[in-house]
């Protein structure tokens, strides 16, 4: 069936309109890629960028030889890929699900009923990761709880992406605790 040529659209009108929908086109994903992205988005773009600067940082007040077990938000485990970042520091990083001890989680945080390995009689640490906040993409707030050794303490740090690093800016000692141990007044490790 033949269209009456003046109902045709002139071809100079067809062009303008494909030229008019490629511009479009290129504006959506040129501007769609650097609208704001969600935390969502960062978590899982940057996040275990932030938690290994956390982790490195952590190392640089432990003692050499200290096994740290770590977990993420929700209490996640770290992954292996994540594990393999991390190592050679001067502690050792495991996951908090191979812990050989028992946690209890009090009111203000959690601490560890068994510090120390009855067999190597190495010091442990559980350290919590929780990305909080982030303020934008280059910055982030970090809870970091650690509890060892009958006591625990909550840092919140703040983060910034600088030099092509995520770096520890910021941090303020939100809370501390010490729970009695059964073993206090005994020369012996538990």
């Amino acid at each position: 069936m033949a269209i009456h040529p003046t109902l045709r659209r002139p071809r100079g009108l067809r062009l303008t309109i494909a030229a008019a929908m490629a511009l479009v086109g290129v504006a959506a994903l040129v501007f769609g890629h650097f609208r704001p992205k969600t935390d969502a988005e960062r978590l899982a773009t940057m996040g275990d960028d932030v938690r290994e600067a956390v982790v490195r940082d952590l190392a640089g007040r432990m003692r050499k030889g200290e096994i740290v077990f770590l977990s993420f938000e929700d209490r996640r485990d770290p992954t292996d890929a994540f594990l393999a970042r991390v190592v050679g520091l001067p502690c050792r990083v495991r996951k908090l699900s191979a812990a050989p001890f028992t946690m209890t989680h009090g009111s203000i945080g959690f601490y560890i009923e068994t510090t120390y390995g009855r067999d190597t009689g190495e010091p442990r640490v559980a350290a919590l990761i929780e990305i909080r906040r982030w303020i934008s993409d280059s910055e982030v707030e970090v809870s970091l709880m650690r509890s060892g050794d009958q006591t625990g303490e909550r840092d919140d740090l703040k983060l910034k992406w600088t030099d092509s690093a995520w770096r520890v800016t910021g941090k303020s000692v939100v809370s501390q605790w010490a729970f009695p141990s059964p073993n206090w007044g005994s020369d012996e490790l538990p």
